[in-house]
Protein backbone atom coordinates (compact mmCIF):
# COMPACT_ATOMS: atom_id res chain seq x y z
CA UNK A 1 0.00 0.00 0.00
CA UNK A 2 3.11 2.96 0.19
CA UNK A 3 3.36 2.22 -3.50
CA UNK A 4 -0.76 3.34 -3.44
CA UNK A 5 -0.21 6.44 -0.53
CA UNK A 6 3.07 7.34 -2.40
CA UNK A 7 1.12 7.75 -5.67
CA UNK A 8 -1.47 10.05 -4.07
CA UNK A 9 -1.50 14.16 -3.63
CA UNK A 10 -1.07 14.59 0.31
CA UNK A 11 -5.22 15.55 0.14
CA UNK A 12 -6.29 12.07 -1.22
CA UNK A 13 -3.76 9.95 0.80
CA UNK A 14 -5.12 11.59 3.87
CA UNK A 15 -8.54 11.06 3.09
CA UNK A 16 -7.56 6.93 2.01
CA UNK A 17 -6.15 6.81 5.03
CA UNK A 18 -8.94 7.95 7.19
CA UNK A 19 -11.16 5.59 5.04
CA UNK A 20 -8.73 2.55 5.66
CA UNK A 21 -8.55 3.28 9.62
CA UNK A 22 -11.85 4.45 9.82
CA UNK A 23 -10.63 7.30 11.99
CA UNK A 24 -13.33 10.23 9.70
CA UNK A 25 -15.56 12.60 10.47
CA UNK A 26 -18.68 10.20 9.73
CA UNK A 27 -21.15 10.35 12.59
CA UNK A 28 -20.01 6.60 13.23
CA UNK A 29 -16.71 7.36 14.37
CA UNK A 30 -17.55 10.72 15.85
CA UNK A 31 -20.52 9.05 18.37
CA UNK A 32 -17.39 6.68 19.21
CA UNK A 33 -15.20 9.15 20.45
CA UNK A 34 -17.94 11.52 21.88
CA UNK A 35 -18.15 14.15 19.52
CA UNK A 36 -21.51 13.53 18.32
CA UNK A 37 -24.49 11.99 20.53
CA UNK A 38 -25.53 9.55 17.91
CA UNK A 39 -24.21 7.37 14.88
CA UNK A 40 -27.32 7.64 12.51
CA UNK A 41 -26.87 9.06 9.12
CA UNK A 42 -28.61 12.21 8.49
CA UNK A 43 -30.60 9.81 6.03
CA UNK A 44 -31.99 8.03 9.12
CA UNK A 45 -31.55 4.80 7.76
CA UNK A 46 -29.16 3.28 10.07
CA UNK A 47 -25.37 4.49 11.90
CA UNK A 48 -23.13 6.35 9.26
CA UNK A 49 -20.71 4.26 8.83
CA UNK A 50 -18.01 4.03 6.13
CA UNK A 51 -19.46 1.43 3.30
CA UNK A 52 -23.34 3.40 4.22
CA UNK A 53 -21.82 6.64 3.10
CA UNK A 54 -19.73 5.05 0.10
CA UNK A 55 -22.34 2.87 -0.88
CA UNK A 56 -25.78 3.02 0.36
CA UNK A 57 -26.51 6.50 1.69
CA UNK A 58 -29.35 7.96 -0.33
CA UNK A 59 -28.36 11.15 0.51
CA UNK A 60 -25.34 10.67 -1.98
CA UNK A 61 -26.80 9.18 -5.06
CA UNK A 62 -26.04 11.48 -7.73
CA UNK A 63 -22.47 12.22 -6.24
CA UNK A 64 -22.23 8.38 -6.30
CA UNK A 65 -22.71 7.59 -9.85
CA UNK A 66 -19.30 7.51 -11.65
CA UNK A 67 -17.95 5.64 -8.52
CA UNK A 68 -20.66 3.07 -9.28
CA UNK A 69 -19.16 2.86 -12.65
CA UNK A 70 -15.50 2.62 -11.61
CA UNK A 71 -16.31 -0.09 -9.43
CA UNK A 72 -18.30 -2.42 -11.90
CA UNK A 73 -18.63 -5.64 -10.53
CA UNK A 74 -16.90 -4.82 -6.92
CA UNK A 75 -19.70 -2.75 -6.40
CA UNK A 76 -20.33 -2.92 -2.27
CA UNK A 77 -17.05 -4.48 -1.94
CA UNK A 78 -15.62 -1.95 1.26
CA UNK A 79 -12.42 -3.84 1.40
CA UNK A 80 -11.41 -3.56 -2.60
CA UNK A 81 -12.40 -0.32 -2.95
CA UNK A 82 -9.92 1.11 -0.46
CA UNK A 83 -7.03 -1.15 -2.52
CA UNK A 84 -7.42 -4.47 -0.27
CA UNK A 85 -7.88 -7.81 -1.74
CA UNK A 86 -10.83 -9.34 -1.56
CA UNK A 87 -11.98 -13.03 -1.17
CA UNK A 88 -15.48 -12.57 -2.88
CA UNK A 89 -16.35 -14.92 -5.39
CA UNK A 90 -18.71 -15.30 -7.99
CA UNK A 91 -21.32 -16.84 -7.76
CA UNK A 92 -21.47 -18.01 -11.03
CA UNK A 93 -18.38 -19.61 -11.48
CA UNK A 94 -17.07 -19.56 -8.22
CA UNK A 95 -13.76 -18.02 -9.34
CA UNK A 96 -12.40 -14.94 -7.07
CA UNK A 97 -13.81 -11.80 -8.61
CA UNK A 98 -10.67 -9.45 -8.13
CA UNK A 99 -8.20 -12.68 -9.20
CA UNK A 100 -5.87 -15.16 -6.89
CA UNK A 101 -4.44 -12.93 -3.80
CA UNK A 102 -1.00 -13.63 -4.92
CA UNK A 103 -1.23 -11.87 -8.00
CA UNK A 104 -3.33 -8.91 -6.59
CA UNK A 105 -2.67 -5.71 -6.56
CA UNK A 106 -4.49 -2.78 -5.72
CA UNK A 107 -6.82 -0.57 -8.25
CA UNK A 108 -5.70 2.83 -8.31
CA UNK A 109 -8.39 4.03 -10.34
CA UNK A 110 -11.29 2.19 -8.02
CA UNK A 111 -9.29 4.58 -4.63
CA UNK A 112 -8.86 7.34 -7.17
CA UNK A 113 -12.86 6.99 -7.63
CA UNK A 114 -13.68 6.81 -3.96
CA UNK A 115 -11.49 9.76 -2.92
CA UNK A 116 -13.11 12.03 -6.01
CA UNK A 117 -16.74 10.87 -4.57
CA UNK A 118 -15.60 11.78 -0.27
CA UNK A 119 -14.12 15.14 -1.95
CA UNK A 120 -17.52 16.02 -3.87
CA UNK A 121 -19.61 15.06 -1.23
CA UNK A 122 -17.63 17.65 0.85
CA UNK A 123 -18.15 15.01 4.26
CA UNK A 124 -14.56 15.30 4.93
CA UNK A 125 -13.83 18.58 4.89
CA UNK A 126 -12.09 19.88 7.83
CA UNK A 127 -14.17 22.08 10.20
CA UNK A 128 -12.12 25.75 11.30
CA UNK A 129 -10.32 24.95 14.16
CA UNK A 130 -9.89 28.23 17.00
CA UNK A 131 -8.92 32.01 15.22
CA UNK A 132 -8.80 29.89 11.74
CA UNK A 133 -11.10 31.88 9.40
CA UNK A 134 -13.73 29.96 6.75
CA UNK A 135 -15.09 31.54 3.64
CA UNK A 136 -18.44 30.69 2.53
CA UNK A 137 -19.12 32.84 -0.70
CA UNK A 138 -19.51 36.53 0.57
CA UNK A 139 -19.61 35.35 4.10
CA UNK A 140 -16.34 34.85 5.92
CA UNK A 141 -17.10 32.85 9.78
CA UNK A 142 -14.33 33.73 12.41
CA UNK A 143 -14.32 30.28 14.72
CA UNK A 144 -13.55 31.97 18.36
CA UNK A 145 -13.39 30.59 21.62
CA UNK A 146 -15.42 31.14 24.93
CA UNK A 147 -14.58 31.69 28.55
CA UNK A 148 -15.78 28.35 29.17
CA UNK A 149 -13.91 26.44 26.14
CA UNK A 150 -16.51 25.77 24.01
CA UNK A 151 -15.93 26.51 20.40
CA UNK A 152 -18.61 29.35 18.76
CA UNK A 153 -19.19 30.78 15.68
CA UNK A 154 -19.27 34.83 14.50
CA UNK A 155 -19.85 35.63 10.94
CA UNK A 156 -19.03 39.53 9.38
CA UNK A 157 -19.99 40.29 6.25
CA UNK A 158 -16.89 41.21 3.57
Amino acid sequence: MTLVYNALPREEARILSQLRTGHTALNECLARIRAEQSASCACRMGAELIQHFLFYCPKWRSERTQLRETMGDGWGDLTYALGGWSGRRDGRNGCFVVGPRERWKPYLKIIKAIIQYVIKTGRFQPKATVGEEIEVADVVGVVEETEIGKVTGRVKMT
